[in-house]
């Protein structure tokens, strides 16, 4: 699940490099899909007030869905373990 949230940093940090910090501390405090699409709505609504390419918000929105999509998987493995 790292590598979705590096590919973000990547991406953000290419606009800032001073958000490193606000990036690494956000990322991690986040506790569910919704918190992290939250945060990242924050820093690129105020954080970072130049123009993101739209490019970069589909490769954002991609990574952001292949971390739900491993979190669902991990869930259902724990679930059926259950059983």
């Amino acid at each position: 699940m790292n590598q979705e949230i590096e590919e973000i940093k990547k991406i953000l940090l290419k606009y800032d490099p001073t958000i490193k910090e606000k990036l690494d501390t956000g990322l991690v405090e986040s506790k569910s899909i919704y918190d992290l699409e939250e945060f990242l709505n924050e820093i690129i609504n105020n954080v970072l007030t130049n123009h993101i390419d739209t490019m970069d918000i589909v490769l954002i929105v991609e990574q952001l869905s292949k971390l739900e999509k491993k979190k669902m998987m991990l869930l259902k493995e724990s679930m059926e373990k259950e059983e």
